[in-house]
């Protein structure tokens, strides 16, 4: 996260952007970092994330794909609250890539 911050830091520094010039920022970067260690991804997905960025991330980070690849393993968490974010993040996923039938 520090690196993100950094990063946009850098960035806003260099040039007035809009709020939603730094979000595709946020998400490249993230997108980039998760192309460099595919695990990353899934540690970000377990962590969790506000509710309210899921459209926006999968939207701009092309790797929330990979988590179709154990979307079975999210879906076995005892958590209930768990479960309802790992529904939405996939259903935002879902839809985004639609799978073979």
């Amino acid at each position: 996260m520090i690196d993100i911050i950094a990063f946009l830091n850098k960035r806003v520094a260099s040039s007035t952007v809009s709020y939603r010039e730094n979000i595709a920022v946020m998400c490249e970067y993230i997108h980039i970092v998760c192309v460099e260690d595919g695990e990353l991804i899934e540690g970000i997905i377990r962590e969790g994330f506000d509710f309210k960025i899921l459209g926006c991330l999968v939207d701009g980070v092309e790797w929330m794909h990979a988590c179709l690849f154990f979307a079975d393993d999210l879906l076995q968490v005892k958590s209930n609250e768990k479960k309802v974010f790992y529904i939405l993040l996939l259903s935002h996923v879902i839809k985004k890539y639609p799978t073979m039938k």
